[in-house]
């Protein structure tokens, strides 16, 4: 295994700058607007989406939590500018959302809810409490988590009672070796207790996200990938309410990440490519 493929310190990567205005303070936003006909045109598609999620036919609206990522996977451009809207203002949105247009069903836009685990436990913890005192009615949300170790199962009871309904989780592989090459910083056993802990009583529908073909991921890589797929394949028995794999396509070398930066150490051609996809030297 690799215990990191860049060199120490890499924490400090600049942000990759897209040249738009970045909101470093989300409290400063207001709580969004709709319109009726946009509502009507977000029902609609409630009712056409044949997905499993535990939302059904009924109107889910977009909100946001924070902007980035705290983490500093080697394919994502996202990392080192996280920005959050407090716990407290998360609540008020979905209060002043649930007054005004009766909505129950809420889809976090974040690239990950569960960056900071502090500030997502007292989340939950504010809705649950305005929940239990009836200062807003039960509701249903989800959106895109990451594995982790301090989410076990007394934590995820208090999340289930919140209205977690839905979970795409970032898994992306099951072997030591590709995951620091990913620098996931996470493990096969972590991964596992996690699907254990989200699977118990089938209460909660998820998709897990899996990268098939990384740099320099070898043959015997990718089988013992397979061979963790069938160790954790009791989690995967889709029956409309429990999870599924999604599978990735291949891999995208975006601007500025370390598989673009440092394509000598990933073994990445630096003059050929098919689309974004990464090609190795030696094809």
């Amino acid at each position: 295994s690799f215990a990191t493929v860049l060199e120490q310190g890499r924490s400090g990567r600049k942000p990759v700058y897209t040249g738009n205005l970045q909101i470093m303070n989300l409290d400063t936003l207001s709580t969004p607007t709709w319109s009726e006909e946009v509502l009507k045109g977000y029902t609609e598609i409630r009712k056409e989406d044949k997905s499993t999620s535990d939302f059904g036919p009924n109107l889910t609206l977009p909100i946001q939590g924070s902007r980035g990522c705290t983490f500093k996977c080697t394919f994502c451009s996202e990392t080192r500018l996280y920005r959050y809207r407090s716990p407290e203002k998360i609540v008020e949105d979905i209060t002043k959302l649930n007054k005004k247009y009766g909505v129950k069903n809420f889809w976090f836009t974040d690239s990950l809810i569960n960056g900071s685990i502090s500030l997502f436990e007292n989340f939950v913890n504010i809705l649950n409490k305005n929940i239990d005192e009836k200062k807003i009615p039960k509701v249903k949300w989800g959106g895109y988590f990451r594995t982790h170790k301090k989410m076990n199962k007394e934590f995820m009871k208090k999340v289930r009672k919140s209205g977690l309904s839905y979970m795409n989780i970032g898994v992306e592989n099951g072997v030591p070796k590709t995951l620091a090459l990913m620098e996931k910083n996470q493990t096969p056993d972590i991964i596992k207790n996690f699907l254990d802990t989200v699977t118990e009583h089938n209460q909660i529908v998820f998709d897990a996200g899996w990268i098939p073909g990384y740099p320099r991921e070898t043959t015997i890589d990718f089988i013992s990938s397979l061979k963790f797929l069938y160790d954790v394949k009791d989690y995967f028995k889709y029956d409309g309410r429990s999870g599924r794999i999604n599978l990735m396509k291949g891999t995208d070398v975006l601007v500025d990440t370390p598989l673009d930066t440092e394509r000598d150490i990933f073994d990445i051609s630096k003059d050929e490519s098919l689309l974004k996809n990464w090609i190795s030297n030696d094809y």
